[in-house]
């Protein structure tokens, strides 16, 4: 199976966070293996 890198843009306070665990959860209650990275995360895939 091919990776995937789904981002999620916001203002503080909109969400942002409490929607990505959500999505989280839904995919891995569906099979699908998954990692969250915050902006500022050291081995964020954007900036490594």
């Amino acid at each position: 199976m091919s990776k995937k890198l789904i981002l999620l843009e916001g203002i503080p306070g909109s969400g942002k966070s409490t929607f990505t665990r959500f999505i989280a959860v839904q995919l891995e209650r569906n099979g699908y293996k998954t990692k969250l990275y915050h902006e500022t995360t050291g081995d964020h895939p954007l900036f490594c």
